[in-house]
């Protein structure tokens, strides 16, 4: 059911898969162990990871924590979901029982801010890992024997 509808694309998708997982105990559990198989190293970059597989950016754009107005349009609230709740947190504190609601609500707040960066491509894409920079770094010396 859910495989082909990550990440949610419209507020319509959204509604309807949450209505889904509320409605069917069978695909609320079969999400959650979808989405615990995200790996990360701790609750911060498991929310993120979480949230970019449920929601699109331009779905992200339309939510900020708590439903509040930002700027001239008014957001919707995500923490009055069941995404959020049955499946974030949830899956987050399964995974990280020592990461705290706070931590979680901070991240998923980052991560939502961000989305408009993402959506129109201004935040960067191509982020590596520090030691894929370097072992990059060091083909390319090679490549062009730079001595150093």
């Amino acid at each position: 059911m859910f495989v082909n509808t990550l990440p949610l694309k419209t507020l319509n998708d959204f509604r309807r898969f949450e209505y889904e997982i509320s409605m069917k105990k069978d695909d609320l559990k079969q999400t959650q162990k979808f989405l615990r198989g995200f790996g990360a190293s701790d609750g911060h970059i498991s929310t993120r990871n979480i949230l970019g597989a449920l929601m699109s950016n331009e779905l992200a754009v339309q939510f900020n924590f708590k439903g509040r107005k930002s700027g001239v349009h008014r957001k919707h609230a995500i923490i009055n979901t069941w995404i959020y709740d049955r499946l974030v947190v949830f899956v987050v504190l399964g995974k990280f029982p020592k990461h705290t609601r706070d931590e979680i609500k901070k991240s998923t707040q980052s991560w939502l801010q961000e989305a408009k960066k993402r959506k129109n491509g201004t935040k960067k894409k191509d982020w590596k890992h520090p030691i894929m920079k370097i072992i990059e770094i060091k083909k390319l010396k090679t490549l062009f024997q730079i001595n150093n």
